[in-house]
């Protein structure tokens, strides 16, 4: 089955599946976030000191441009998404939040923006009349809006504690009061859902690293998804611990590493294919994958040994 094993964990949109976004994207090229990784690995590595400083600052404007570009179209997009959601639901809806990266200084050009609804009631005649906009929505490129009833999400905080948490950090409303700021996550299941999911996303890390055939985009790609999904859940694992959360998935892999009594330089590496920063020449994959793989599954394994602090 498409899509049964490059599936990895999301805080914003649960398990991502990367074919199916790949089939999304087949018409206009790869997704974005692919195409960069794929594009920098592809290409031979430059020496970046070679450039000169008026040439790096050069060519920083275009990308700076591009940013701002990007803001200004992803704020029309939301402006206009708070409209019909109004005009489609009426006094039914309650509030719309936007949550993740697209919040704050982690905003790229291609952050995804996740929207939250709340709804006072939520039938399936309110989902019939919310769908064209849903469509409006994703034909647009984002994720679907996720939707609730305040009393649902009062009452699934214990099981999606992973996922409010970072919400109620990190989030911006677009319409009505922040009904985050008063909702209150449980967190003895925390602890459990953190286990579940490091284990799940090394056994998925694995299984896909099995079917890939080699190429170098390919593993590009799977590298690339798994370190947004560990990234959040290595947070997590110091709040399970007791610890106080950084907010940078590389603070959190540092203070993993130093607990664990680790070397967090692999995935660090990931972060900066990621982030399209130069590794000094072509990056050798193959050879970052195995100390990578060897981190995250010590990591799930210590989080699994140790006992949650109240």
């Amino acid at each position: 089955m498409a899509g049964a094993f490059w599936l990895f964990y999301s805080p914003s949109e649960g398990y991502r599946d990367l074919d199916a976004e790949a089939d999304i994207w087949a018409g206009g090229g790869s997704a974005p976030w692919v195409a960069g990784a794929a594009a920098m690995v592809e290409a031979a590595g430059a020496e970046v000191s070679a450039v000169s400083e008026v040439e790096r600052r050069g060519a920083a404007e275009p990308e700076e441009v591009g940013s701002i570009k990007a803001r200004m179209d992803k704020e029309k997009d939301l402006s206009e998404l708070v409209a019909r959601l109004k005009q489609a639901a009426g006094s039914n809806l309650s509030a719309v939040v936007l949550y993740g990266s697209a919040v704050d200084h982690d905003f790229r050009e291609h952050s995804d923006l996740n929207v939250l609804c709340l709804l006072h009631r939520l039938e399936g005649a309110v989902l019939g009349s919310l769908r064209p906009v849903g469509l409006w929505w994703s034909h647009k490129g984002h994720p679907p809006p996720l939707v609730f009833t305040f009393a649902e999400l009062r009452d699934s905080a214990d099981v999606f504690s992973i996922e409010l948490l970072d919400m109620k950090a990190r989030h911006r409303m677009l319409e009505g009061p922040d009904f985050l700021a008063e909702l209150q996550v449980p967190m003895a299941q925390h602890k459990l859902q953190v286990e579940r999911e490091l284990r799940v996303n090394v056994i998925r890390l694995r299984q896909s690293y099995l079917r890939i055939a080699g190429r170098r985009s390919e593993l590009a790609e799977l590298l690339i998804a798994s370190a947004s999904s560990f990234g959040t859940l290595f947070r997590h694992a110091l709040i399970a611990l007791g610890q106080e959360a950084p907010s940078s998935a590389r603070e959190a892999a540092d203070r993993l590493a130093k607990l664990f009594a680790m070397n967090a330089a692999p995935f660090h590496l990931v972060l900066d294919l990621r982030e399209g920063k130069s590794a000094g020449g072509e990056m050798n994959l193959e050879a970052v994958f195995e100390p990578y793989v060897d981190l995250v599954t010590r990591v799930a394994e210590e989080i699994d040994r140790r006992p949650a602090v109240e």
